[in-house]
């Protein structure tokens, strides 16, 4: 699903799944959910090819405002000399591009970009990174230098003078002014209402327990896209599932919209402990053992980084909640300048809020994991474990709809509610695959070839060693599986510094 602008000739356009229609090129991928409301409002019949064409041809490149669903799609205007490419809201569907001054492809497949003449595959350090602080990398950046992703709800405007990439949908920009005042009962009515629109689908429980021999998981690395923390479990999980359809629902976002789950309840308990701000870090430790924050123990060291920040919104308390490694170690063995990426997405969408438009806690934490571990790990995950074993996999929860009416309940009616909505699964996601089944031997082949790599040097090079015994045993576990998987990951694509 490449499509490459040979010198920006723009009747020089390949690609197998493109199709023509009048001046245009179109390459859809995805799914369009309003298909047959958009098909009366443009007055005609034929597919979502056609459906792009006629929708670009009355509304131009925002046309997209129009579409409800998930999907990948590029259109070339010969005509124009203009190419656009575009990403749902969500990013359900991943979109890398690459560009040079006289070349242009884009693929919802990063091993399809690695396979052009044109790349060179190097290790993008800043966003190794990256990787390293959160067991995945944050959209724009890939972990190869010339390949970048279109962050989700933005498109990408190419023509021969420039290339531009602009949002045409954000999560925090759909604040609803209709839910306010309502009681428990009115909500629940408008939940329901909206919930009864969505098709009906059987969800899936997206990994469990498996069975995984070694030799199956190296094998499985070879089709993995772009590596995160739950790249094997989802492979893993619709390769092994037992149903015979092909059409499965996801239970990803369920949490997000209820602000259910560890993260929720912990993040939420230290707002309601901001008191803590005006005693010395030192007198906090102390007090802080008589408190009762929800996941205390689980949390370890991290329950401890926590109650010493300086302050306690979702820019200093998300990061160090989901931090696998520190920033600074990182700085001074890789030698660039790094970006809290985490930290830089709260600042910019849920902290600094325009006056009238302020979210409900739960919904701040919940738009943060939309635009972190959601976007860039979970979803890129489960589309190309789909793509592997050939079944496709539906997103009732990510439904924007739904989305902004949830966003906007109050925390108290949300928490009331939320047992009329739980969703009842058979498993979790089965993480730490590699840590759990890869033979001794193996992995200390693999963490000594990563810790031979030039930028592993200095503290991280000294806790690589000591099998990084100062974080928590859950972060330490994670970040070892991530380490495995990206070590495994750039030998099978030959990516070097």
């Amino acid at each position: 699903m490449i499509i490459p602008l040979a010198t920006y000739n723009y009747h020089h356009f390949i690609s197998e799944h493109s199709v023509k229609i009048n001046e245009c090129l179109v390459l859809f991928e995805g799914q369009i959910t309003n298909r047959e409301s958009l098909k009366k409002r443009l007055e005609f019949e034929g597919d979502e090819a056609v459906l792009i064409e006629r929708a670009y041809k009355k509304w131009g490149a925002t046309f997209v405002n129009q579409l409800e669903g998930s999907f990948f799609i590029t259109l070339l205007d010969a005509a124009k000399k203009t190419v656009l490419v575009y990403r749902d809201r969500f990013g359900i569907l991943p979109c890398y591009y690459h560009r040079t001054d006289h070349f242009f492809a884009c693929s919802t497949q990063l091993k399809q970009l690695l396979e052009l003449p044109s790349i060179s595959p190097k290790l993008n350090q800043l966003a190794v990174g990256d990787y390293l602080s959160y067991g995945f990398v944050h959209a724009p950046q890939t972990l190869v230098q010339g390949i970048a992703q279109l962050l989700p709800g933005h498109y990408l405007r190419l023509t021969d003078d420039e290339v531009t990439v602009q949002p045409y949908w954000s999560a925090t920009d759909q604040y609803d002014y209709t839910i306010d005042e309502r009681t428990e009962e009115q909500q629940a009515f408008h939940i329901n209402r909206i919930s009864e629109e969505l098709p009906p689908i059987q969800i899936a429980a997206e990994a469990g327990a498996f069975n995984c021999s070694s030799s199956e998981l190296l094998n499985a690395i070879p089709s993995i896209d772009h590596p995160t923390a739950h790249s094997l479990g989802y492979f893993a999980a619709l390769n092994q599932h037992t149903t015979n359809t092909t059409d499965l629902g996801s239970v990803i976002g369920h949490s997000v919209l209820w602000g259910e789950g560890a993260l929720y309840e912990t993040l939420e308990s230290f707002q309601d402990h901001r008191w803590l701000l005006s005693y010395p870090k030192s007198l906090r430790k102390l007090i802080s053992k008589l408190l009762k924050i929800p996941h205390k123990s689980a949390l370890e060291a991290t329950y401890q980084q926590l109650i010493i920040q300086d302050y306690y919104d979702l820019d200093y308390l998300y990061p160090t909640y989901k931090r696998l490694y520190p920033i600074a170690p990182l700085q001074k063995s890789i030698g660039n300048t790094l970006v809290d990426t985490a930290k830089q997405i709260a600042q910019a969408s849920v902290v600094f809020q325009t006056p009238g438009f302020v979210y409900p806690y739960l919904a701040k934490v919940g738009l943060m994991e939309l635009q972190t571990t959601v976007a860039n790990s979970q979803l890129s995950s489960i589309y190309q474990a789909s793509k592997v074993v050939g079944k496709k996999v539906r997103f009732p929860f990510l439904d924007q709809k739904l989305q902004r009416y949830l966003l906007h309940l109050p925390d108290k009616q949300k928490v009331n509610l939320r047992p009329q909505y739980k969703l009842e699964v058979d498993a979790e996601v089965s993480a730490h695959l590699l840590v759990n089944t890869l033979e001794e031997s193996t992995k200390v082949n693999l963490f000594h070839k990563f810790q031979q790599r030039p930028f592993v040097k200095g503290q991280l090079k000294e806790d690589l060693q000591q099998n990084f015994n100062r974080l928590t045993l859950a972060k330490r576990t994670q970040l070892q599986e991530s380490i495995l998987l990206l070590e495994l990951w750039l030998t099978e694509n030959k990516v070097d510094e």
